[in-house]
């Protein structure tokens, strides 16, 4: 579900917005989220850490990447 979630967003067939107002779509990203939490609750503080430090280079990278496509314009 999520997967077409993402293809309708991409596509820009529908927003953010109008996506979570989709029963289907909200009750699964819900459902993703609260076993993401679950996991994450089962992390050592030292795991948390880890993947919090991935999360900031992989936002990092992504605005280089933006920016860089924005240059070219």
């Amino acid at each position: 579900m999520l997967q077409e979630m993402a293809r309708e967003l991409l596509s820009g067939r529908v927003g953010f917005r109008e996506a979570l107002r989709v029963p289907a779509y909200s009750e699964a990203l819900g459902e993703r989220i609260r076993k993401f939490h679950e996991a994450w609750e089962r992390m050592s503080p030292e795991e948390q850490e880890s993947h919090r430090q991935g999360a900031q280079e992989f936002l990092e990278a992504q605005r280089e990447e933006i920016a860089q496509e924005n240059n070219r314009r």
